[in-house]
């Protein structure tokens, strides 16, 4: 199977524009990830994380920041040969790994030496038990929750975004497309970005 992976920039908000934090490694194949994913596979999530590892020695930057995704069933049935690929890695890059949102809970002990990061907080399983739980270096939220938290004036998730900063935390906000979505996120305490909107500005001189 061929596989193809792109490097989507993460960036950070310093007050005054945006610096470059890093990259998501995210497959890009013609098999739609719905399909790939439908079902519980470790094996294929497994065989997708090595191929993102060999992508990433080719094209990373050294001492850089990037973040993978697996599943907990995957960290469950392949914990030490992961944690093996992520020793070797971790020598030359800042990698963390995207838990998934879907797939069950994973024992602590699964996660020992790595650096996890909740994906899509909020929806399906990716909820505060997980984040009291496993106790991440920082959760991903959607943006289109941010904005339905707003319009509601539910004030929780920007007091969760806050206690998480103030922890050495990071929360990053993912599909930016627009500078409301942009400004929202802002608003939310949110310094972290992901999506269409800050690829664009990477063209643009507020990229430091």
């Amino acid at each position: 199977m061929q596989l193809n992976f792109k490097l989507e920039p993460i960036c950070v908000h310093n007050g005054s524009g945006l610096r470059l934090w890093g990259y998501e490694i995210l497959l890009r194949s013609p098999i739609p990830n719905s399909l790939l994913f439908a079902v519980e596979n470790p094996p294929l999530d497994m065989f997708i994380f090595e191929n993102a590892m060999n992508f990433l020695r080719e094209n990373g930057r050294k001492n850089f920041n990037y973040t993978a995704n697996l599943r907990p069933s995957t960290l469950e049935a392949f914990g030490k040969e992961i944690k093996e690929l992520t020793l070797e890695i971790g020598s030359k890059f800042n990698l963390y790994i995207e838990l998934s949102e879907s797939g069950g809970t994973v024992p602590t002990s699964s996660l020992a030496g790595l650096k996890i990061i909740l994906d899509d907080f909020g929806q399906m399983e990716s909820n505060l038990h997980r984040l009291l739980t496993y106790s991440p270096h920082g959760i991903k939220l959607e943006i289109n929750i941010l904005e339905m938290l707003k319009r509601d004036r539910h004030m929780w998730i920007s007091n969760l975004v806050n206690t998480l900063k103030k922890d050495g935390r990071i929360v990053i906000g993912e599909k930016v497309e627009t500078e409301i979505e942009f400004t929202t996120a802002l608003e939310m305490g949110i310094t972290y970005f992901q999506g269409r909107l800050i690829e664009k500005r990477l063209t643009t001189d507020t990229i430091q």
